[in-house]
């Protein structure tokens, strides 16, 4: 019976001290998060909520870059938003009106040789990623060369 207890006693302690590492763990990622990209919140209530935003955010992002994509996630200013408000945020809703109606209205005449797609890199005409912003800023960004 004390071995019993002793054993419960241990895993207890084992288990306590790992949920403390991996609070000290995120605590230091969230507080580095608010610092790097000087995030404020304008109280208590909000910045919990703004927390369990980004922890959701890191564990989704987390379990991603477990299954062996193609491409990895990784945290960004945007990570103590919900899918809700990035697409709010970004204006995406109205950005993808927009694409759809463009796409479905380009020429197919760029496809050489019945080729099915086009690697757009090897034609030069993509130009790194950049921050587009808030303000709708891709008519601007599209008119950049390289």
């Amino acid at each position: 019976m004390k071995f019993v207890l002793l054993v419960l006693c241990l895993a207890s302690v084992n288990a306590s001290s790992l949920f403390h590492k991996e609070n000290i763990e995120l605590n230091a990622s969230w507080n580095n998060f608010k610092k790097l990209y000087s995030k404020e919140y304008k109280n208590e209530i909000e910045e919990n909520a703004r927390r369990s935003i980004f922890e959701a955010n890191l564990e989704m992002i987390k379990q991603h870059n477990s299954q062996g994509h193609s491409f990895t996630l990784a945290m960004n200013q945007f990570a103590d938003l919900t899918h809700e408000e990035f697409k709010r945020t970004m204006n995406l809703n109205s950005r993808i009106k927009f694409a759809e109606k463009a796409i479905s209205t380009v020429s197919m005449d760029f496809l050489e040789n019945n080729e099915t797609s086009i690697d757009w890199r090897t034609k030069g005409v993509v130009t790194p990623v950049r921050n587009q912003g808030v303000e709708g800023g891709s008519s601007s960004f599209a008119a950049v060369n390289k």
